[in-house]
């Protein structure tokens, strides 16, 4: 399968495409979150302080997805230096993304843990879009 992967640079959206760009093969749409997070009471608490250090980063949309509310969040966990990417607002983390530390002249490395029940095609299209 060949995914085709777009940029719309003006509102820093990536759509996924089956093979061509038309909107019968769209497969996903990742998109920034806001800079500005709404955090609930409960989740400043102390008994949830490592919520604190989680901020969202990319809200993905499925494609028959027309609520509104994202399919997948990608977090970035400022402590860890990872991202996880969760199933919509729940806690069930499905991917770890760990960018891996390399000389000023190397690629970019990625060491990524997906659960078994996940697309890993899916998974590495996101990591494609996360620098640009």
């Amino acid at each position: 399968m060949v995914i085709a992967l777009f940029l719309q640079l003006l509102n820093d959206c990536w759509k996924a495409f089956r093979s061509e760009s038309t909107q019968s093969n769209l497969i996903f749409t990742r998109k920034r979150s806001s800079l500005v997070t709404i955090w609930t009471e409960d989740e400043l608490s102390l008994k949830n302080n490592n919520k604190i250090s989680q901020w969202p980063k990319f809200e993905v949309f499925l494609k028959n997805n027309n609520t509104g509310v994202s399919d997948f969040n990608v977090i970035a966990n400022l402590f860890e230096g990872s991202l996880n990417v969760r199933i919509g607002k729940s806690d069930n983390i499905v991917a770890q993304i760990n960018q891996k530390l390399g000389t000023m002249f190397s690629r970019k490395k990625f060491m990524v843990t997906v659960c078994s029940n996940m697309d890993y095609a899916f998974i590495v299209a996101l990591i494609v879009t996360l620098d640009y």
